[in-house]
Order: structure tokens, then sequence, then C-alpha cells
């Protein structure tokens, strides 16, 4: 279902249904691994002419946390 990245490399684009009221909610992959959160944006993909869904990367997330210097507060997990 994902469909790219974007320019910037922090979001995901995927081509998914979603429900109203389901940004925040965490994007797994097949062996559930955590790898996005959706933030319930729904853009126009050029590629494929279609819609899709945007998640953050938590990656994107982590750097962020992180250059806050706040990355003490990711845990073992993502540190």
């Amino acid at each position: 279902a994902v469909a790219g990245l974007s320019d910037d490399g922090a979001r995901v684009r995927y081509d998914l249904a979603t429900e109203p009221g389901s940004a925040g909610a965490p994007c797994f992959t097949f062996d559930l691994q955590l790898v996005a959160l959706n933030i319930g944006l729904s853009v126009a993909d050029p590629a494929s002419l279609r819609r899709t869904v945007l998640g953050i990367l938590m990656s994107a997330v982590q750097q962020d946390l992180r250059n806050q210097g706040l990355g003490n507060l990711l845990g073992a997990v993502f540190a």
C-alpha cells in the first residue's frame, strides 16, 4: 500500500482507506514494526492520479525530538 515518500523523506504516502478521526493512529509493517503515525491528510498522488494518505515516519519524529533536546523521551527501543 506504500505509494512513496515525500520530497523531504519525512512522510510516507500510502493508498489505504482510513476512517475519520484516525489521525495519530500507528502504522505498522506486516511484521508489526512501528514505522509511521497517520496524520490524516489525503493528498493527490501525481504518479498514480489517485489520492493517498500521509503518515509521518517515526524516524522523523525521533530526529525532531533529538533536535529539540528531548531524545531522552525515546526510551531504549528508539534510542
